[in-house]
């Protein structure tokens, strides 16, 4: 027996090929029950958090989410808009409010994982600093004669997952960090979600602008100077200039789209030739 399941969570040597097997299909199944309501956008991102997302946010506060849950959860977000594939990509549904104005966006799981895996080992765990140190005395000290007999299973352990996400979290979010132990006791279950709101500027997600610059200059190669490596994070200030009312009124429209249920899909006018 290499892996063994014990509270929901599998531990052993090979836990990573069983740990997201039933989360992943409850999410399917419950992306299921969500684009069968026939909902629009506005009703069907939030059920999408409330159903799908949950199926896999408590596992994923104990362990990493594995890539292929990843891979599956970046389809989910494009069966629940039910409209043309990539039409609203699927990096941009996590950052619709900052990006688009609108009161909803789906979750992601990633976030979701590092400050619930901080929250798990800050404020649930008693101790867990104390813990991580003998341990790695215990493994690397001088004296130590202990030797790892599977260097996988202890990188992928929950407990080096869980200072991987404190690393994550001090290097972007290390006021939070500090004060935390400051926190009063009722509130200390709020971490997470504090972490979350903090995380989220880092996340590897696109914004409006980028993704209808990136479709126009396809459309309109001629017309754009900017390089394509700098797509996702700024544009050229003549190109921002020269076409801001484009993209005020692409904006406005997806907008309304998305608020109205429908899928932007935006197709291009073909060039005349003298």
């Amino acid at each position: 027996m290499r892996a063994v399941l014990l509270l929901g969570v599998y531990l052993g040597p090979e836990a990573g090929a069983h740990q997201w097997i039933r989360a992943m299909s409850n999410m399917k199944n419950a992306c299921d029950r969500v684009t069968g309501l026939g909902l629009g956008s506005a009703a069907s991102i939030p059920l999408f958090n409330s159903l799908c997302i949950s199926c896999g946010a408590w596992l994923a506060s104990v362990v990493e989410p594995s890539p292929e849950v990843l891979k599956l959860e970046y389809k989910l977000r494009q069966l629940i808009l039910r409209g043309p594939w990539q039409a609203v990509p699927s990096r941009l549904l996590p950052n619709l409010i900052s990006s688009v104005g609108l009161p909803f966006e789906a979750l992601d799981l990633t976030i979701i994982s590092i400050a619930g895996r901080v929250r798990n080992a800050l404020v649930t765990t008693e101790g867990f600093n104390t813990i991580y140190s003998n341990l790695c005395k215990f493994i690397q000290g001088p004296d130590s004669t202990f030797v790892v007999p599977n260097p996988d299973w202890l990188s992928n352990s929950i407990i080096m997952g869980s200072k991987r996400a404190i690393d994550t979290v001090t290097n972007h979010a290390s006021d939070i960090i500090v004060e935390f132990t400051a926190f009063e006791p009722a509130n200390l279950f709020n971490l997470q979600s504090k972490l979350y709101k903090a995380l989220h500027p880092h996340g590897k997600f696109l914004t409006l602008d980028s993704v209808l610059f990136t479709r126009m200059s396809t459309w309109l190669p001629n017309c754009f100077t900017s390089s394509r490596s700098v797509l996702d994070t700024t544009l050229h200030a003549a190109d921002c200039i020269r076409f801001s009312k484009a993209i005020q009124t692409l904006h406005h429209l997806c907008r309304n789209e998305m608020e109205h249920g429908r899928a932007l899909h935006i197709v291009p006018v073909p060039q005349r030739h003298s």
